[in-house]
C-alpha cells in the first residue's frame, strides 16, 4: 500500500474498487482469502482501530434476498466471542463486509507454532465458543461452515468465531451441524474421545457450555508467540489482593513505571492477558457462575473486620472461617476504593505504610491518571489457614483467585480482567483500632 501512496495512485482503485467504496477507512493491507472472499486489514479513520474488509463477489451469492437477510440479523448479535459485523456496503459487482478486527492470528496458526491444547486449554477454548453459538442460533442464524480458519483470538486471547451471517455461502445448515463442526475442532486441537467425546457435542449450545466446564479445570491458552501481536491497549490488572510486595529495591516508584511501560508496549502487567510466551485466560463468568465455581459472597464489611472475634489458642474450623470472613470483608473494602479511586479507603484495608499498602496506591494513582474506574474486583478465597497467632497477629496460609474486574474509560469503554490461576501466599493480619488489616504478604 506504500508503494501505491508514493505512486500517487488510489490504492483502492489499482484493487478494483472505488474510492468511495471504502470511504472512512484507509486500506492497509490484504490478510488472504477464505470462505469469505477476499480479506483486507483496515482502520476506521474516525476511531483510528483495525478492521477487516471482505470482499464477496456477487457471483458467490446464490440467494441475495436470504444473504441479506442474514447480514441484518448479524448485524445486530453484539457477543464477546462472535466477531462484529460493523457495516454492510454494495457495489456493482461485489459485496463488501466491514467487520471486526481479531489481532492474535487463527486456531489453525496456533495449533501450527505450539501444537496440540491441554484439556485445561480446551476446555478454554470449547465453553466460550458454544457460548458464541448459543448467541446465534437464538438470533435465528446458524454458522454453517466452522472451522479452525474460522476460529480466531483477540489481543487477550479470547476465542472468537469469524464469518458469522454468512451461512448463505455454504450448503444448508443446522444448530445440530454447529456443534458437530464444534466437537470435531475439539479433536482436531487435542481433545481426546475419552475428555471430549462426540455424545458431548449432540445437546443445545448452551447446554455445551455448562458440560465442557466439568471436563477438566480451565487453563490459560499459551498463544506462544515470539512477537507479540497487535493488542487493543489495556491496562495492568488490578489482581493484587494477598499479593507479594514487591522486592524493596524495585517497589519505590516502580509498579507506577511499569504501568507506564505497559502502556507503551502494550504488554500486561498481569501475566495471563495476552502477551510474548504468556497465557491468556478467556473471561468464563457467565459459565463458570452456572456451575458454581465462584465461590462464595462477600460478607458484611463492617460485620466481619470491624468486629472481630480473638482467636482461641488452637485453631477450630470455626475460627478459620472467621478469618475466612474478614479477609472477604477486606476484599469488598478494597473492590470499593478502586471503584471510586479513593486512596484513603485502602488505610483500613492495609495498615499504612506497609508493602501491600504502598503497592496498591501506586496501581490506584495509575488508574486515577488513566481516569479508569475499575468495577467489580472480586477474589476467590479458597481455602485459609492458620499457621501462628497472637493477640494482636495472625499468620494465615491462604489459596486465593483473581476472578473479576472490569475497566472502564471516562468515554465508557469497557475491559474485562481474565480470571487468574490459584496461588498459595502467606497473609499477615494486625489488629488495631479494634480492627484486624493486611499488613504483609510473602509467597508461601
Amino acid at each position: 500500500m506504500d508503494n501505491f501512496r508514493a505512486a500517487g495512485a488510489d490504492p483502492g482503485t489499482l484493487l478494483g474498487m472505488e474510492s468511495e467504496d471504502i470511504s472512512g477507512y484507509s486500506l492497509r493491507r490484504g490478510l488472504g482469502s477464505g470462505s469469505a472472499g477476499t480479506v483486507w486489514l483496515l482502520r476506521d479513520l474516525a476511531t483510528g482501530r483495525h478492521a477487516v474488509l471482505k470482499r464477496i463477489p456477487k457471483t458467490a451469492v446464490v440467494a441475495p434476498s436470504e444473504f441479506i437477510g442474514d447480514l441484518d440479523l448479524a448485524h445486530t448479535i453484539d457477543h464477546p466471542h462472535l466477531a462484529r459485523l460493523l457495516e454492510v456496503r454494495e457495489s456493482d459487482q461485489e459485496w463488501l463486509l466491514f467487520s471486526q478486527y481479531v489481532a492474535a492470528g487463527t486456531l489453525t496458526s496456533l495449533l501450527e507454532r505450539r501444537g496440540a491444547l491441554s484439556p485445561g486449554e480446551l476446555v478454554t477454548l470449547i465453553s466460550p465458543l458454544a457460548q458464541g453459538l448459543s448467541a446465534l442460533h437464538r438470533s435465528g442464524l446458524t454458522h454453517g461452515h466452522l472451522d479452525l480458519d474460522d476460529i480466531m483470538f483477540d489481543a487477550d486471547g479470547r476465542p472468537v468465531i469469524t464469518d458469522v451471517g454468512l451461512r448463505a455461502l455454504a450448503p444448508p445448515s443446522t444448530p445440530a451441524a454447529d456443534l458437530t463442526a464444534l466437537g470435531a475442532i475439539a479433536h482436531q486441537a487435542g481433545g481426546t474421545p475419552k475428555t471430549f467425546p462426540a455424545s458431548l457435542f449432540t445437546t443445545t449450545a448452551d447446554v455445551l457450555a455448562q458440560q465442557t466446564l466439568h471436563r477438566a479445570t480451565p487453563l490459560p491458552i499459551s498463544l506462544n508467540f515470539t512477537q507479540e501481536p497487535e493488542p487493543t491497549p489495556a491496562p495492568p490488572s488490578p489482581a493484587m489482593s494477598l499479593r507479594r510486595p514487591q522486592p524493596p529495591g524495585q517497589r519505590r516508584g516502580g509498579f507506577r513505571q511499569s504501568a507506564l511501560k505497559f502502556l507503551r508496549t502494550k504488554r500486561a502487567a498481569y501475566g495471563i492477558l495476552a502477551a510474548c510466551g504468556a497465557g491468556a485466560l478467556t473471561t468464563l463468568a457467565i459459565g463458570l457462575a452456572a456451575a458454581g465455581v465462584l465461590g462464595q459472597p462477600a460478607p458484611n464489611p463492617t460485620a466481619a473486620v470491624d468486629k472481630p472475634s480473638t482467636p482461641p489458642a488452637q485453631p477450630t474450623r470455626a475460627t478459620e472461617g472467621q478469618w475466612l470472613q474478614t479477609l472477604q470483608a477486606l476484599d469488598v473494602r478494597r473492590s470499593h476504593a478502586f471503584a471510586t479511586l479513593d486512596p484513603t479507603e485502602l488505610n483500613s484495608v492495609y495498615v499504612p505504610g506497609s508493602s501491600p499498602w504502598s503497592a496498591d496506591r501506586d496501581l490506584l494513582s495509575s488508574y486515577r491518571k488513566q481516569q479508569l474506574h475499575i468495577e467489580g474486583l472480586r477474589l476467590q478465597i479458597h481455602s485459609v489457614t492458620v499457621e501462628t497467632q497472637g493477640k494482636t497477629t495472625v499468620v494465615l496460609r491462604v489459596v486465593d483467585r483473581f476472578i473479576a474486574g472490569v475497566a472502564v474509560t471516562p468515554a465508557g469503554r469497557r475491559t474485562t480482567f481474565p480470571p487468574g490461576k490459584p496461588t498459595t501466599r502467606r497473609v499477615t493480619l494486625t489488629a488495631a483500632a479494634n480492627t484486624w488489616r493486611i499488613s504483609e504478604i510473602a509467597e508461601a
